[in-house]
């Protein structure tokens, strides 16, 4: 029995639904009981998918990820179980896929002791550190708001990437401390100065060649991607993920064949929410080539080669002040 607050179990579940989470993928286990059974008194609102094979689960949560566009939740039991998802939260990580994992782990008063308990690996945690861009332990009840409201908000801030949650078998049943929980907003990203938006437009008027690269990052941003194309000229590139931003049909759309032959050519490249690495690593930067980079991770931009421009920010707030200056 727990007290006032909900349990952590609930804070989950409750947690999962006020998020948008629709769909739990999912391999359910002794770990996980006590969520599990809270889990069926909500399932109208929050359904369970069960697969065969914990590798199928967290699959199909990151396909709805991918294919959506909108987070998405696997559960899983911790050790084996857990590392049969990791496959999928490996390309989450690559694919930037907005997806949330949530793992049991063995009671908390045996981790790290090496008994030997059913499903019991070393590091776990770490493991999950490893592949997501948060992973916490909630190692008692009042650990767990905070674990599950951070975890959301770092998944929803700044470039999109998997986060993982593990929860003890002996703590879902424990007392959160609160009694509601309230859907996560990530962090604003930050503003593009002026100066920088008109460099970046100077950059691309004295441009006769430019390309325009486009990645998961521009995938809310088709319009301004399409009007920036057309007040250059610049064909559209995607790969992988930024499939789908212009369509392959318009006149715009360049593929990656195309784009290699046109590269030779090329005086500027804009990476538009994109790594640009196949660019950057295979075909070739000289000195002649100028990169306009933009992208909501300052990190990004600065593997490899250096671009001649990089801007932080968000391309909604980007693209529509680069095109109102050309």
């Amino acid at each position: 029995m727990h007290s006032m607050g909900l349990s952590v179990a609930e804070l989950a579940v409750e947690s999962l639904i006020a998020n948008g989470i629709e769909a739990l993928y999912c391999l359910p286990g002794v770990q996980n009981d006590p969520f599990f059974n809270t889990l069926y008194d909500r399932s109208d609102a929050l359904k369970p998918i069960q697969a065969r094979h914990e590798q199928g689960a967290a699959y199909m949560a990151l396909g709805a990820a991918l294919a959506t566009g909108k987070p998405q939740a696997f559960c899983l039991v911790p050790g084996p179980g857990f590392l049969n998802g990791c496959a999928a939260l490996c390309t989450a990580q690559a694919l930037n896929a907005p997806l949330f994992a949530l793992i049991g782990q063995i009671p908390s008063r045996a981790i790290g002791k090496g008994f030997g308990l059913l499903h019991e690996i070393s590091g776990q945690r770490d493991i999950m550190a490893h592949l997501t861009k948060s992973a916490t332990s909630v190692m008692q009840g009042s650990d767990a708001p905070a674990a599950f409201a951070n975890a959301w908000t770092t998944m929803l801030s700044g470039c999109p990437g998997p986060v993982g949650v593990e929860v003890p078998a002996d703590v879902w049943g424990e007392d959160s401390g609160v009694s509601s929980v309230s859907a996560s907003t990530g962090v604003a990203a930050p503003a593009i100065s002026a100066d920088d938006i008109d460099a970046a437009a100077a950059l691309i008027k004295a441009a006769q060649s430019p390309l325009i690269v486009v990645g998961s990052g521009a995938q809310e941003h088709s319009d301004a991607v399409r009007a920036l194309a057309e007040q250059t000229g610049a064909g559209v590139m995607a790969f992988r993920t930024g499939h789908g931003v212009v369509d392959s049909g318009a006149p715009e759309f360049v593929s990656m064949p195309q784009g290699h032959r046109l590269w030779p050519e090329c005086d500027l490249v804009i990476g538009l929410g994109t790594r640009l690495t196949v660019q950057k690593m295979e075909w070739g930067v000289d000195e002649a080539l100028k990169i306009l980079h933009i992208d909501i991770d300052p990190a990004v931009p600065d593997r490899g080669p250096k671009p001649s421009l990089k801007l932080t920010g968000d391309l909604g707030d980007a693209l529509p002040r680069i095109s109102a200056v050309m």
